[in-house]
């Protein structure tokens, strides 16, 4: 099957990088905007938007990273998107998380797809 043409792909991967952070800063900001003074679950949701900070953190370190074209970098963003993927099963899956699950599935796609624009060439 004959890949459609992406004229960078280390560019197109950077900006999905930044996209998904995007995404997951706006999800840690609701998650901080759904605790009440007195709710019961208000660790839980300090905790979850501490995490989705942190992946985005480590979404833009592979985003400013990735055209650098170091085997360490694409694997560490290959286990990143991979992880984001499996995690989503230990959640209550809805829309969101299929969307989210689906965003890094194209991502890694494209990393898998493209391997050669990112690993470095002997």
């Amino acid at each position: 099957m004959k890949l459609p043409t992406i004229h960078n792909p280390a560019l197109f991967a950077k900006y999905l990088f930044i996209f998904t952070a995007a995404v997951l800063d706006v999800f840690a900001l609701l998650t901080f905007m759904r605790i009440t003074e007195f709710s019961e679950a208000a660790i839980y949701h300090v905790i979850y938007a501490f995490l989705m900070f942190a992946d985005a953190a480590l979404m833009l370190l592979c985003a400013f990273r990735i055209q650098k074209q170091k085997k360490s970098t694409y694997w560490f963003a290959v286990l990143l998107l991979a992880v984001n993927i499996i995690v989503i099963i230990f959640d209550q899956i809805g829309l969101t998380d299929i969307l989210f699950a689906a965003l890094n599935a194209f991502t890694l796609y494209i990393l898998l797809a493209y391997r050669a624009a990112f690993t470095p060439q002997p």
